[in-house]
């Protein structure tokens, strides 16, 4: 799943989110959106939008880039 661009911002979203000790509900409770729509994005059956991924990003408060990098 990761040589994909979806793939690899849902890898190191996970990588984000777990880096800061949060579990993916209380993430989902923050970014706004439910716990099984963050599930199906980090397992990539969900596109990780523009519009999220900078949402995301400022959540975790990284540069959206870091998360679509390798």
């Amino acid at each position: 799943m990761t040589d994909t661009l979806s793939g690899r911002a849902a890898a190191n979203l996970r990588a984000e989110i777990a880096r800061r000790n949060l579990t993916q509900e209380e993430f989902a409770d923050k970014a706004g959106i439910s716990r099984n729509t963050l599930g199906n994005i980090l397992a990539g059956r969900t596109v990780l939008d523009l519009d999220r991924l900078d949402t995301f990003a400022r959540l975790l408060e990284v540069e959206p880039a870091k998360l679509i990098n390798d």
